[in-house]
């Protein structure tokens, strides 16, 4: 819509504060995220998804992520895309993803539009059993994003990463900014 309307005037909010600050307060022991792969099933408690999330805001407040930035994920559906999606949102920049099985030129497309200045990937998918190497794919899309300045890429089967600690200061942004960027794939 055009303009833009603005609800809750003068309301102001930070969406990961309140994913990982629920009100009902659960036990940090327990499981905020069970994830579950073809060969694995994992679960991380609130406690240690709060110290993730807060690591990886550190190093992308290191690595330059502001406000409004726009930040992507170029990710299967894993504990690492949550991550980094709240990670990103609780530093008030913008989360945009694509599934990591996605082409090319589609990524491409959609991202050139998006200007991100950091983009998440996978080094590779696992599906039905075999295993695809997203490396060379990622490579090519980087080569095409001239706004990007930092790229992470998460070893799908590992799944661990060296983050810089930090304490997160949650901004809150008025309640009209945009949190995240969807897109409708068309399967033609």
């Amino acid at each position: 819509m055009f303009p833009r309307p603005r609800f809750f005037e003068g309301s102001t909010l930070n969406f990961a504060y309140n994913l990982l600050y629920p009100q009902a307060n659960p036990d940090p022991r327990s499981p905020a995220i069970i994830s579950v792969t073809e060969s694995t099933t994992t679960e991380i408690t609130w406690e240690q998804l709060r110290k993730q999330v807060q690591e990886c805001a550190a190093s992308m407040h290191v690595h330059g992520v502001q406000p409004h930035d726009r930040v992507a994920g170029y990710l299967g559906n894993h504990s690492n895309t949550v991550v980094a999606m709240l990670a990103a949102t609780s530093l008030g920049a913008i989360w945009t993803s694509i599934s990591a099985d996605t082409g090319v030129n589609l990524v491409v497309e959609k991202l050139i539009q998006v200007k991100p200045v950091m983009l998440f990937a996978d080094n590779g998918v696992s599906s039905h059993g075999k295993v695809h190497e997203g490396i060379s794919k990622t490579k090519e899309i980087v080569g095409q994003l001239p706004t990007l300045k930092t790229i992470v890429v998460f070893e799908t089967i590992d799944l661990k990463v060296s983050l810089v600690p930090h304490r997160n200061r949650f901004p809150e942004q008025a309640f009209f900014i945009p949190l995240k960027i969807l897109f409708m794939l068309n399967a033609h």
